[in-house]
């Protein structure tokens, strides 16, 4: 590996118009990406609520205990969220 001497200045590499455009593009996406976020992050923390609640339900209440009974999974949840206390 050839060693650049010291009092040479790096060259970065060119960009050509086709470089440009994809890293404007790229940063527009995230930029549309982060705000998309930002915009349904109320919708995002339920969703993500949702998701914790019935994990932590699930194991305390499962929906296959009894096989004879055959209770839909829908009405254990209920069932669940009704019993569970409320903070």
């Amino acid at each position: 590996m050839a060693v650049k001497p010291v009092n040479q200045p790096i060259v970065p590499p060119s960009w050509t118009g086709r470089r440009v455009v994809q890293a404007t593009l790229m940063v527009v996406a995230l930029l549309v990406g982060l705000w998309l976020l930002y915009a349904n992050r109320i919708a995002l923390f339920s969703l993500f609520v949702a998701i914790v609640l019935s994990t932590a339900i699930s194991p305390a209440f499962p929906a296959h205990w009894d096989p004879k009974l055959r209770i839909p999974r829908g009405q254990v949840v209920a069932a669940a969220s009704i019993v569970s206390p409320k903070y």
